[in-house]
């Protein structure tokens, strides 16, 4: 009996571990995901994107498994089930959605899925057990080329009674939006019925490029060249009431996307555009022999003469002191300087009576502007106009020069006749024996005089 007892108490440890080493077994979990994730995000779209992901336990015993993700963009979202219970050798399907914003840029986002077990067979697991599967969320792209509608209207206008006419073409710049979220090719033109109309009146019409490549959310645009050619005949045009004729047609143009155009479908927008086309065979509205389009100044008074750019004097200041021309005494005023009413600079001696000497160094006859009186005959005011000292038998003005010779009196009367200067001379020497015989003898007070008198006598 003693015997059996030992024994028992022997295998007492051996019977009470067994049961614990079979309850905690080594856990195991793998997780594979289906596919990538495509999320569309064009206008109207619900922004989001699944996959189905499968759990595998290749234990034989039950497991709870915990799902934890992660992804690089924040502004994307998950949505999962947190956790699940899978057999022994069993699998179990979830699903991983992902949820966008319409408009995201074209992108390719990573995300991991992770699964945990926490529990096996009812008790925590004797090891760390997880699995993670790597896949792509993809943003797609989509296309949405526009050509804003402009309401300007065009106007080409053109020159000359025959070919080859002036200013005959025009570049007509079209506006492209790329409403996509990624870069796209817009492939562009002019519609082919439009384009034949244009044709059919001997219009010529290029595109400087056929294709455009728009940044996502982007203004850019292309150009269409029209252009007279030798054809071109407005005898049909309507005649307008200036003598030029005017032809007025709608210019059609259009644009779709590339990437819609491979994989999707073409998505054509156009746009309507008004064009009128004048031609001006050669107008001179101002009368003037030049015609308009070199005209610089296009409103010539009737009459007046004008230079090869259809100008007048009374249309130009040629030394830029704000007086016309046709007003302006003195035509090369330097440049910044001040100026009078004439165009000349202020306080300068000018000669307002047209006789060759400033105002005040003029000793002939006084005009308005002249103070000078130098036969000392009387003061002159500023308003007279003739010496008070005037010879009641010939109307003639007396003049007395500071220095009575001839070369003085040639230089105080300038452009006069010689039969005015001989008649000065004469009466300037009666004058002077009158008033020597009035005074005291000149040979003790005016030598000088004296002698010019002696001259006289012997005469």
């Amino acid at each position: 009996m003693k015997a059996k007892l030992v024994l028992l108490l022997l295998l007492l440890p051996i019977l009470s571990t067994a049961p614990v080493s079979a309850q905690a077994p080594t856990a195991a979990i793998s997780i594979s995901c289906a596919h990538q994730i495509y999320i569309p995000v064009y206008p109207g779209a619900n922004s989001s994107g699944f996959t189905i992901c499968t759990a595998s336990n290749p234990t034989t015993y039950e497991e709870v498994v915990e799902l934890s993700t992660s992804i690089s963009d924040n502004n994307l979202s998950i949505h999962m089930i947190d956790s699940f219970t899978i057999g022994g050798n069993s699998e179990f399907d979830f699903y991983v959605n992902v949820s966008g914003v319409n408009g995201m840029l074209v992108a390719a986002h990573s995300l991991s899925v992770t699964g945990n077990v926490t529990s096996s067979n009812g008790l925590p697991p004797a090891n760390s057990a997880s699995s993670s599967n790597n896949l792509i969320v993809q943003i797609l792209q989509y296309d949405n080329i526009t050509i804003p509608q402009n309401e300007a209207r065009y106007a080409l206008t053109f020159t000359g009674l025959e070919p080859p006419f002036g200013n005959d073409n025009l570049t007509i710049t079209v506006p492209l939006f790329n409403n996509g979220n990624q870069f796209d090719f817009a492939k562009v033109g002019v519609e082919e019925d439009s384009s034949g109309q244009w044709q059919g009146h001997n219009f010529s019409i290029s595109l400087l490029s056929v294709k455009v490549n728009v940044a996502p959310f982007s203004l850019s645009g292309f150009e269409v060249l029209l252009s007279i050619t030798n054809e071109t005949n407005s005898s049909n045009w309507t005649l307008l009431e200036n003598g030029s004729k005017v032809f007025t047609q709608d210019f059609v143009v259009y644009a779709e996307s590339e990437f819609g155009c491979n994989y999707y479908g073409c998505n054509r927008v156009n746009s309507t555009i008004s064009i009128e086309v004048y031609h001006l065979p050669l107008i001179d509205s101002d009368n003037d022999g030049v015609i308009d389009d070199a005209d610089l100044c296009p409103n010539t008074d009737v009459g007046a003469t004008v230079d090869s750019n259809g100008c007048a004097l009374n249309q130009l200041d040629s030394d830029s002191d704000g007086i016309m021309d046709d007003v302006d005494e003195c035509p090369n005023t330097a440049v910044g300087q001040t100026v009078d009413a004439t165009g000349c600079p202020e306080g300068s001696l000018t000669d307002t009576d047209g006789n060759d000497s400033g105002n005040n160094s003029d000793t002939s006859f006084q005009d308005e502007n002249e103070s000078n009186d130098d036969d000392g005959a009387n003061q002159i005011d500023v308003n007279e106009t003739t010496d008070s000292e005037i010879d009641s038998s010939d109307n003639t003005q007396e003049i007395e020069p500071n220095n009575p010779d001839d070369d003085s009196i040639e230089g105080g009367i300038s452009n006069s006749s010689s039969y005015l200067i001989a008649g000065s001379i004469v009466f300037l020497a009666l004058v002077i024996l009158f008033v020597r015989r009035k005074q005291p003898p000149m040979n003790e007070i005016h030598p000088q005089l004296a002698y010019e008198e002696s001259l006289f006598k012997n005469n």
